[in-house]
């Protein structure tokens, strides 16, 4: 988290992660030392067709390849409430309570199927949402 505080006892903290090229999460974060609240949008990541994915099939008769194209979406949304109690000078016991909601989109479409170099085409379209 990089941190934006002063000395009033106020704490005000942005954060921003990645965990790859294509999947990000952005925090913030404000209250006091003993209670801090919260709200964040995690796991957002995307994934868009780069062209298509080939797969050789082999079967009893022949080679053949397979092609189709995919789409994803997804992110969470949380707020929470975090509650620090000192143990010890150094040492506190952090508790609290994370709500939040999901939602995940996937499409694939279009699959392609060449054998001994005839092109037997059908297209398909799957779509998939989910909430959370």
């Amino acid at each position: 988290m990089l941190k934006a505080q002063s000395d009033t006892g106020k704490i005000r903290e942005v954060g921003l992660g990645f965990s790859n090229l294509s999947s990000f999460n952005i925090a913030y974060q404000w209250g006091t030392p003993k209670t801090l609240y919260g709200f964040s949008v995690t796991s957002i990541s995307f994934s868009a067709p780069s062209g298509s994915s080939n797969s050789l099939v082999n079967d009893t008769s022949g080679m053949g390849r397979s092609t189709s194209n995919g789409t994803s979406v997804s992110f969470n949304l949380a707020f929470y409430t975090i509650k620090a109690k000192k143990l010890s000078p150094k040492l506190d016991f952090l508790h609290g309570v994370i709500l939040g909601i999901g939602f995940n989109y996937t499409q694939n479409s279009g699959s392609e199927y060449v054998y001994n170099g005839i092109a037997l085409t059908s297209s398909s379209t799957h779509e998939d949402k989910t909430y959370s």
